[in-house]
């Protein structure tokens, strides 16, 4: 025992005790530490016979254990350190009302517990399904966490308490008691406490100053959310994963300080009438809505990201938006947009990413977004009237980082007009008419972290062209006219992560110069001539740990050999 080799006394006013050898007999030692103010004790070798030894601590202001089982019985030599203001017992066995004894810490600010019952005694089952923490009569306790694996807790007299969290706690609304006296309460998390509902929400009524709330993963329903509506000057409130539906969003609606919002259910049109209000929310969760449902948008100017992809809205609901100048989010895809919704879209000068994927927009109506100079992020996948010159307007988007242009009509003169775009690191190009002539345009795009190829015109010819793409972490090949003469070019890219080959003319004769890979994680080798047993060539790959080939017939010799070589990989077959 570490500890018990001390036998003077020490000036530090910090101590941590983590992961060490140290017992009760240790913490003897504990005495010749009487400047402490800090004391972290990790260790599952110690109860709270070895926590008598605090009491020599009278100067400790913040105190931490974590321990596998402490007895309550710790508390009665605790409740002595009274110049306390941080404290923190894990994992604390309740047999008894001892809990009650935190009240002589008065000078306590901040408290954590996290305790458990015994429930292995069933003779004393009742019993100990009767026991609770008690937190009670502390004047300057602002912020207060319990994890209690029993069903009681009380709480009463914490006039200064600001944040409360019982989240993950197994209480029934009749055994929370207190909860309704908090009067200086600011956030409340009851979250994943299962058993907790509306009578709590009958409680949380009370809690005027509240302006946070997770009441995510509870049993709170439609029928408490009335409780909901005097709460003025809420912020924040998470209700997923209750048994409420969107129509205790009409309690919410004269909420005016309301921020976010984590629904319940996506949101309809006939939801969106309740939020109408909520001038400062900042957040939606749109299901498939109309033009009708965007109606009730038009004030709601401080929602930073829209997602209307698949809903049944036209150009007539971007012009409702259009005055939002804090959106940077914009979802459009699979709509039914066209060019000259787009006007409307220009208009939004905050916008940070737009996704136009699967929509009508032609090069005309990507040409009004020339303005947005600010995107960072552009979906054009599927657009299939979208051709070269519609890329001219992305010139000035100098802080594009992220571009899909994936099955579209955007060929090598189209990579003309990103080749300037230095800030972008991924690019997506696969199902266009790229050939190893366009990759030209891409060789000062030095930041690439992506690169998607797939389904091109492109030859190893091509691939000198990416050389000096050294930062390239994903490259996709796959279905190209790639042989064995890219295997060089491609082992240049030494920080390749990801790597897709599948359909191309590569043969086991590569493996040798993808074996230089040592970063490489992923590897796609599916539909080529390479065989399970061509793999022992990558020996050496130290990170490998997924590899993707043609289905075949193996022999045990075969897998033990390819397993000898590659220990940590595995190899799936691909029909």
């Amino acid at each position: 025992d570490v500890m018990s080799q001390i036998d003077r006394d020490c000036g530090p006013t910090e101590l941590y005790i983590i992961f060490a050898r140290v017992t009760d007999r240790g913490l003897t030692a504990l005495k010749h530490f009487p400047r402490l103010k800090s004391l972290v004790i990790r260790s599952g070798g110690i109860s709270e016979i070895g926590l008598s030894h605090l009491r020599h601590l009278k100067n400790l202001r913040r105190l931490f254990v974590q321990g596998e089982e402490i007895g309550d019985d710790c508390l009665i030599h605790v409740s002595k350190l009274t110049a306390l203001r941080d404290l923190t017992l894990r994992t604390l066995m309740i047999r008894g009302d001892s809990t009650t004894l935190l009240s002589d810490l008065k000078n306590l600010k901040k408290l954590f517990i996290g305790a458990v019952i015994d429930t292995t005694d069933s003779e004393m089952a009742e019993y100990y399904r009767r026991l609770s923490i008690t937190v009670a009569d502390l004047p300057y306790l602002r912020d207060l966490t319990i994890r209690f694996s029993g069903h009681g807790i009380e709480l009463s007299n914490l006039p200064s308490l600001t944040s409360l969290d019982l989240a993950n706690n197994n209480l029934t609304d009749d055994r929370l008691r207190g909860l309704d006296d908090l009067p200086s309460l600011v956030s409340l998390s009851i979250k994943g406490s299962s058993d907790l509902g509306d009578g709590s929400l009958e409680a949380i009524a009370n809690l005027r100053n509240l302006e946070e709330l997770d009441c995510s993963l509870t049993a709170c329903s439609d029928r408490g959310a009335p409780n909901l509506r005097v709460l003025s000057k809420l912020r924040y409130i998470a209700l997923a994963g209750t048994k409420m539906t969107n129509a205790s969003l009409e309690s919410l609606g004269g909420l005016a300080e309301l921020r976010y919002i984590d629904f319940p259910q996506s949101l309809q049109d006939e939801d969106l009438a309740h939020l109408s209000g909520l001038a400062k929310l900042s957040n939606l969760r749109l299901g498939s809505i109309s033009d009708e449902g965007v109606a009730y948008l038009a004030q709601l100017n401080n929602v930073r990201e829209l997602d209307f992809s698949r809903s049944r809205i036209s150009d007539r609901a971007l012009a409702m938006i259009a005055n939002n100048s804090k959106l940077t989010g914009l979802n459009l895809s699979g709509t039914a947009v066209s060019d000259s919704g787009m006007i409307h879209v220009s208009r939004l000068s905050g916008l940070k990413s737009i996704n136009l994927s699967d929509t009508a927009v032609t090069d005309r109506g990507l040409a009004s977004l020339s303005n947005l100079t600010g995107l960072q992020s552009v979906n054009l996948q599927n657009c299939s009237h979208l051709h070269n010159r519609g890329l001219s307007c992305l010139r000035l988007m100098q802080g594009l980082k992220w571009l899909n242009l994936s099955n579209t009509a955007v060929g090598d003169q189209g990579l003309s007009h990103i080749r300037g775009l230095k800030s972008l690191q991924t690019l997506r190009l696969s199902i266009t008419m790229v050939s190893d002539e366009g990759l030209e345009n891409l060789t000062e795009l030095t930041g690439l972290t992506v690169l998607d190829l797939e389904n091109t015109d492109i030859s190893g010819e091509g691939l000198r062209f990416l050389t000096g793409l050294g930062q390239l972490r994903e490259l996709h090949l796959g279905y190209t006219k790639l042989g064995d003469e890219s295997a060089e070019a491609i082992a240049g890219l030494t920080e390749l992560r990801h790597l897709d080959l599948a359909h191309t003319a590569i043969s086991a004769d590569s493996l040798p110069y993808l074996s230089r890979l040592d970063n490489l994680e992923v590897l796609n080798l599916s539909g080529t001539g390479i065989t399970y047993l061509d793999l022992v060539h990558l020996e050496g790959m130290r990170n490998i740990t997924r590899i993707y080939i043609s289905h075949s017939d193996l022999i045990n010799e075969e897998i033990d050999l390819v397993t000898r070589v590659l220990p940590g990989c595995e190899i799936n077959s691909v029909v």
